[in-house]
């Protein structure tokens, strides 16, 4: 075997240790904030006029898409995992699935978007406080929004409250974390709706 060969050959050899020694790349996993609700067809029209639902509102990195976790020694500290991210941020995905719940729930004439560009009768704002895993013996999903009503004729605040909801997740896993998630962001909404019912 000439030389140039064997130096080819070990060359190639070379090469193939060290991509064996390379470690693999996790791979990047994106979840949907989805809530549940089936049309309520005998729920009477609460408010007769056009509700605006507004993109909610959010500080630091609940703004952000990378999914967030706690530890229960450590309660005051947050994390961002590296590679689970929400499918989109937070404060949009939010928004969506209170439009549609809302609309399912019959609350108003027309529930609709900023994105309408339509005058409202009515507009529903709401805050992230909390939106995360918390890891630990009992893993858990914990969610808080800040959520409120306002007449805009007279600009009359109708309701404003917080709700929170602690559920405890399958497991560890950040795929049972978001199944949770999903469950007390419909606990929350039904909550807002039940309280607006009581307005009328």
């Amino acid at each position: 075997m000439s030389r140039a060969i064997r130096s080819v050959l070990f060359a190639a050899a070379v090469a193939g240790l060290v991509a064996c020694a390379q470690p693999s790349v996790p791979t990047t996993h994106y979840y949907r904030l989805q809530v549940e609700s089936a049309a309520d067809e005998s729920a009477s029209v609460l408010f007769k006029g056009t509700l605006e639902v507004e993109r909610m509102n959010a500080g630091g990195v609940l703004r952000e898409r990378p999914l967030l976790y706690s530890e229960p020694a450590k309660p005051l500290q947050l994390y961002q995992y590296n590679y689970h991210f929400w499918s989109e941020p937070p404060v949009a995905v939010l928004q969506e699935q209170l439009i549609r719940f809302l609309r399912a729930q019959n609350v108003a004439r027309e529930v609709v978007s900023p994105h309408t560009r339509v005058r409202p009768d009515y507009l529903v704002s709401g805050r992230i406080l909390r939106l995360e895993q918390v890891r630990g013996s009992k893993p858990s999903a914990r969610i808080e929004l800040e959520l409120s009503l306002r007449e805009m004729s007279g600009d009359k605040l109708v309701w404003a409250a917080n709700y929170s909801e602690e559920l405890a997740a399958a497991d560890a896993s950040v795929a049972a974390n978001v199944q949770a998630l999903n469950r007390g962001l419909e606990a929350v909404y039904a909550r807002f709706v039940e309280d607006l019912r009581r307005t009328r």
